[in-house]
């Protein structure tokens, strides 16, 4: 009664159950086995580990050992977690317990083993692993400031990359609260600029390239990129910020916006009225352009060619302006074709 109360247990195990004789032998292969690895109790009994191609060959050498630990009794027990075969050629992961019992001269007379399926476990580790590695390197770069805040706004790791943004060193960010840290201006637009940021990420739960201005203590102006998304760590909520510095990319388009600004104006001194903000249709003469006044936001103006109107015949032409790549083309009425560009703050008039 008892062991058959002893084997409803093993076959009733989460663990596969496998015994084995002196020679390694199978003698017992628990309902369990049959799940784990495909072979039926009929087809494993009798067999070594060899003749059912359990083991990974690459995991062989690693498995010989621990046979041999047993066999030569330096261990009454050990473990090891290895690849394994199954019947139908699908590679798993197990960790297997081994037993020993000797006989009272030494000699092995059974080995037994529990083994259980931690292919899952296994696979989730090895995930983990490579995306902490991705992430560490990600986190590594020279370009994107990153930083983890957690719930009490405290930073809890910044790279290079952010510290080097703001003018100031890791060891003085982390473990302060961004305001704490006192590497802004803590003036009224700072906070006016948090309370809005901080109310974008709690109704939509993250940022996506915020366009964020901040002067830093040293009285550098910074226009940034900033990215934020919930990141748990240890259980705990926190935040990942990814910020770029587009300050040069800024500084481009206020260039850009000079000039459109600038053309507004003569648009409004000619009454010329705009069809929108990007495209403008024009009917100007040529020659009455009051370029002086586009060359107080512009450098240099070079006129080439560009002297085929008169004062009595004024040259009618239809200006585009298309003010994302700097460039305008101007068509005169007589067919004859007139470009203007900005290259290298220089606006250039060219009749071709």
């Amino acid at each position: 009664m008892a062991h058959q109360r002893l084997t409803t247990h093993l076959n009733n195990s989460p663990l596969a159950i496998v015994e084995w004789n002196k020679d390694f032998c199978v003698t017992k292969w628990s309902a369990q086995a049959e799940i784990i690895f495909g072979w039926k109790e009929s087809e494993a009994i009798g067999k070594q580990l060899v003749d059912l191609n359990l083991v990974y060959e690459e995991d062989i050498p690693a498995t010989n050992i621990i046979s041999n630990e047993l066999r030569s009794g330096k261990v009454k027990n050990n473990k090891i977690i290895n690849r394994n075969n199954t019947k139908e050629g699908k590679v798993i992961y197990c960790q297997w317990y081994n037993s020993v019992l000797q006989a009272p001269n030494g000699e092995i007379e059974t080995v037994l083993s529990l083994i259980q399926d931690v292919t899952e476990r296994v696979e989730s580790e090895k995930n983990i692993k490579e995306s902490e590695e991705k992430f560490s390197k990600v986190f590594q770069s020279d370009i994107i400031g990153f930083s983890i805040v957690n719930k009490d706004q405290v930073r809890i790791e910044v790279n290079d990359a952010m510290a080097k943004m703001l003018e100031s060193t890791r060891e003085h960010l982390i473990g302060k609260t961004l305001d704490e840290a006192k590497v802004d201006v803590l003036d009224e637009a700072y906070y006016s600029q948090k309370v809005r940021l901080s109310e974008k990420v709690f109704k939509d739960g993250f940022l996506r390239n915020e366009s964020v201005s901040r002067t830093l203590i040293s009285g550098k102006k910074m226009d940034l990129l900033v990215s934020v998304e919930a990141l748990d760590v240890a259980g705990e909520a926190h935040a990942l910020f990814a910020v770029i510095d587009n300050t040069d990319n800024a500084t481009d388009q206020e260039k850009r916006d000079n000039v459109k600004a600038n053309i507004s104006a003569i648009i409004t001194n000619y009454n010329v009225t705009s069809i929108d903000d990007t495209e403008l249709d024009l009917y100007i003469p040529i020659d009455a352009l009051p370029f002086p006044q586009l060359a107080s936001n512009i450098d240099n103006v070079r006129i080439i060619d560009g002297s085929t109107s008169t004062s009595e015949n004024p040259l009618s032409v239809s200006l585009t302006a298309n003010f994302e790549n700097s460039a305008m083309y101007v068509n005169t009425t007589p067919g004859n074709k007139v470009i203007v560009n900005l290259e290298n703050d220089t606006l250039i008039i060219e009749q071709v």
